[in-house]
């Protein structure tokens, strides 16, 4: 069975390292993007990801306006979407939710839920 792809948006190397590590020990294909623009360029230049891992507070751009803009691609209307951040404005929780947001973490999140929301998200069954 193929890998699935997950393309995690953040601007923290250092996350975006240890959950690639993470990840790809549990058999995903890791597409990195540490800002708005290598974001956008990964989604018009490759196949779309099966799961988005987004942060909101973005050093170019944020989390809420590139998922308002992946939601314009048709490949990408039903990506499903976790958001994984650091910010601790609840309203955020709520704008995530009205976007359609399968789950949101805050960093740094626990790495068991945060890999059972990836399996829901993805549809995978635990064996």
């Amino acid at each position: 069975m193929p890998k699935h792809r997950i393309l995690m948006v953040d601007d923290d190397r250092d996350f975006l390292l240890a959950m690639r590590v993470r990840l790809e020990a549990s058999g995903y294909e890791v597409i990195e993007a540490p800002d708005v623009n290598v974001a956008l360029k990964v989604v018009e230049t490759q196949p779309p990801p099966d799961l988005i891992l987004l942060d909101i507070g973005l050093t170019i751009g944020n989390g809420i306006m590139l998922l308002d803009c992946f939601r314009t691609y048709d490949a990408l209307r039903q990506t499903p979407v976790i958001i994984l951040t650091a910010q601790p404005a609840p309203f955020l929780r709520h704008e995530a939710r009205k976007r359609g947001v399968v789950a949101f973490f805050h960093k740094p999140a626990d790495n068991a839920e945060l890999l059972a929301a990836i399996r829901q998200a993805l549809g995978e069954t635990s064996s």
